[in-house]
Parts: C-alpha cells; structure tokens; sequence
C-alpha cells in the first residue's frame, strides 16, 4: 500500500471508531462511517467492502496501539508479581475505560459473524497467554503457589471477562473488581 492510502484509510478508521463508539455495531452504516471520515460512499468503498471489515481494522488498530505501550511498561518490570500485579492493573483501567469498543464487539460476535467470534476469541487466548507466562515465571520463582498455569490463567481471564460484561450490563463497581482483583493476586501469591 502507499503511503497515502495508509493515510486515507487511517483517517477512515478514526471517523468510523467514533461511529462505532456511539452507534455500537449493528446500526452502523457505510453512509454513516463516510460521513464521520468527511469521503463519499463510493470513495469508502475503494478501501473497504463493509461495516464488518472496517470494525476488524479499527480493533486491530487498537490492539496494536495497546500493545506498543504495555509491553514496554512489561519489559521494565523485575519479577512476576510486579509483572501481574501490571497486567491486572492494565486490565482494570480497560474494565473501566469509557469510550471502549466492548459493546459493538460484543454485537459483532452476537450477530453470528465468525470473524467478530474470531476477535473475541484471539483478544481472549492472547491474554492467556501472557497470564501463563507470568504465573510459569512467578511459579518458577516461588513468587506464585503451585498451579496448573493453563487452567488458573483461563479461571483468571474469564473472571476478568465477566467483570467486563459486568460494568457494561451490571453496574459493576471500580471497588468490585478491586475486590476481585485483589483476591486473584492473594490465591496466587505463595506463602513464604
């Protein structure tokens, strides 16, 4: 791609994140993303085929921004329980983001999409990924208690995924998944 078609579809994708973060995803149009980016429908339709296609960017733009900044602030840690004890802070300050994507992803899945399935579940298994390594390492350490560590960091992310539904559906409050939060470090923490 060149440059300028980076650029266009840069600005397509910051108008369409706005539309989504109003609107969630399904009553979003290709008319409504065209408007938000200031180009005509026909000119939206060069870079993209449908709402579907532009939503999958926009989460990916989002993801690859996140992660940019997180690993760094990972990479600079000392040991395993300073390491979690981050994850589970980055995880609360996207609990209780206002203006996230949570909904309309979440619609994208519901309205059978298999690709919007496939985000969900790739957020998902990426977080377990970086849980397992984290409790492997504080395992190893002594920091952690003896775990099966694929089990407690799936337990661990679906606990935080439902804390996520929660604050969208439940009122789940900040002080609720401080509570939660805290207990997952106090069960995982060894006793020395």
């Amino acid at each position: 791609m060149s440059e300028r078609t980076d650029i266009k579809r840069a600005h397509i994708l910051a108008g369409a994140r706005e539309v989504f973060l109003k609107k969630g995803f399904r009553s979003v149009t290709m008319k409504d993303i065209a408007d938000a980016a200031g180009i005509s429908r026909g000119g939206l339709y060069l870079y993209y085929r449908s709402t579907e296609e532009i939503f999958l960017d926009v989460l990916k733009q989002e993801e690859s921004e996140e992660d940019t900044g997180f690993e760094e602030r990972l990479s600079s840690t000392r040991n395993a329980k300073e390491m979690l004890a981050l994850v589970l802070a980055e995880q609360k300050k996207e609990l209780l983001a206002e203006g996230d994507l949570t909904e309309a992803s979440y619609e994208l899945a519901f309205s059978g999409s298999e690709s919007g399935r496939a985000a969900l579940t790739e957020r998902f298994e990426k977080a377990v990924e970086v849980m397992k390594y984290l409790l492997r390492r504080g395992i190893r350490s002594g920091e952690f208690r003896r775990t099966d560590p694929e089990e407690t960091a799936r337990q661990i992310m679906l606990i935080i995924e439902g804390l996520r539904i929660g604050t969208r559906t439940m009122q789940v409050t900040e002080e609720m998944i401080d509570e939660q939060l805290r207990r997952i470090m106090q069960q995982l923490l060894s006793e020395d």
